[in-house]
């Protein structure tokens, strides 16, 4: 009986040990052994997800992937690209949503601009990639006017990056990756941090404080190449007051203000291009006097006045039509070539042959190349944009003109527009042209119109 009982023990025990030792040798595997089990900045998801796809010699737009180059920065989760076979398209980065930074300023929205612009501004290769692998043409999203894709950048997944550190939420429900994304989000949610956080983007100005500034010391201090590549107080919060000298659509404007040098007693005149963004602001007519609350903003190489809201604008006066001035100086050359005047409204006073244009993808936006004879008899060149948001109309039919070909070769009588600066990819040297901003149909007279008709 002692021997069973001895026996039963020894029997136990192995059993006891060899399900001890099961258990040591079979652990269960760890999915992601190198995620962190706090947020601390490091992107192990992104870090692990290749872009398997073969894309060489294909095409997005016709294709649905290909490597693209950029035309223009616009925010942190749109880019306009051009692909392989010569589509400029705006792309809105699938999966993401970055907080605001260009029609108004919500916390981390720079730091997601930055983020994408230096990410795509260092990559030797950047490829789009639709997510239902159709392609880009059909999946524009609900504007029809933007392209949804994913974006990767010497290879990672640039849309995944920016949600995994906090600078983007997670919108990739229905998507193929949206188990992926959903993990990677979840140490940053935790922490709440950045997006997920409260009042802790350093760079966010978070009180309701606006500085007062004059036009003359936003120019002088912010249209410098310097701080325009730095990006000098973008956000700051600024209020500034002026008269409406030009609508952009319906929700932006020029502002200018003019004022008198306290040494040479000589009038000057500053302007500045006020963004308002989708809603039409019933505020900003042309010949109101107005106080206007906004943030110091960069966009194009050129400083601007964002968040420009209805609510952040006091109309002083309906009626200051007088007060705007036009500046036809005798140098035009020499006049727009000074970056102080950015901004102001000018006139040509001489005739302006249009020798050739070029149309924007997908847009009414369109850009003129023309010549002058100067007062020295030196023919000049000159830039003339019309943006998407102008309405030109044909004086005969009362159509929109919709191309630049409609312009060339004919002879503008007089030209009046606002001086712009143009540097759509930014690189960090300030190397983008001077152009005239045609805003308004009664802002043109085209010489010999009949005659031009008739030809």
């Amino acid at each position: 009986m002692k021997k069973k009982i001895i026996s039963l023990f020894l029997i136990l025990v192995c059993i006891f040990t060899i399900s001890g030792c099961t258990k040591q040798e079979d652990p269960t595997p760890d999915p992601k052994p190198n995620v962190p089990t706090k947020w601390d900045g490091t992107t192990p998801y992104t870090d692990q997800l290749k872009l398997t796809v073969d894309y060489e010699g294909k095409d997005y737009y016709d294709d649905g992937i290909g490597v693209v180059q950029v035309v223009q920065y616009v925010d942190g989760d749109t880019t306009i690209f051009k692909t392989k076979n010569g589509h400029s398209i705006t792309i809105r980065y699938e999966g993401i949503d970055t907080p605001e930074s260009t029609y108004t300023v919500e916390p981390w929205g720079f730091a997601a601009s930055k983020h994408t612009k230096e990410t795509l501004k260092n990559a030797k290769k950047i490829v789009l990639q639709t997510d239902n692998g159709k392609p880009g043409k059909e999946n524009a999203d609900s504007t029809g006017k933007r392209y949804m894709a994913w974006v990767w950048a010497d290879g990672r997944l640039l849309n995944l990056e920016l949600v995994e550190i906090g600078l983007a939420k997670s919108k990739a429900a229905g998507t193929s990756l949206a188990s992926t994304f959903s993990n990677a989000m979840k140490a940053v949610f935790t922490a709440k941090e950045r997006v997920y956080g409260q009042n802790n983007d350093p760079d966010y100005d978070y009180s309701n404080e606006y500085t007062s500034m004059s036009l003359k010391e936003i120019v002088t201090k912010y249209t410098t190449a310097d701080a325009v590549n730095k990006e000098l107080d973008k956000g700051k919060k600024v209020q500034v007051s002026g008269t409406i000298c030009r609508r952009q659509g319906v929700t932006s404007a020029y502002l200018q203000q003019v004022g008198t040098d306290k040494e040479t007693g000589e009038v000057e005149c500053y302007g500045i291009y006020l963004y308002g963004g989708f809603n039409e602001n019933n505020r900003l007519g042309v010949g109101y006097s107005v106080i206007i609350n906004g943030t110091i903003g960069y966009y194009n190489g050129q400083v601007q006045i964002t968040d420009v809201s209805t609510r952040n604008v006091k109309v002083q006066s309906f009626s200051n039509f007088d007060s705007i001035i036009i500046n036809e100086p005798n140098d035009i050359k020499e006049y727009i070539n000074n970056s102080n005047n950015i901004g102001n409204l000018v006139k040509l006073n001489t005739e302006i042959k249009i020798t050739s244009a070029y149309d924007a993808a997908e847009t009414n936006a369109f850009s003129l190349r023309a010549s002058y004879v100067d007062k020295n008899g030196n023919t000049q060149s000159l830039s003339i944009r019309v943006d998407k948001n102008t309405t030109l109309k044909d004086p005969i039919t009362g159509d929109r003109i919709t191309s630049g070909d409609y312009f060339v070769g004919k002879t503008l009588k007089s030209l009046t527009g606002i001086i712009g600066y143009y540097d759509p990819t930014q690189n960090d040297i300030h190397d983008g042209y001077v152009q005239i901003l045609l805003v308004s149909s009664s802002d043109y007279e085209i010489l010999a119109w009949f005659e031009n008709i008739i030809k």
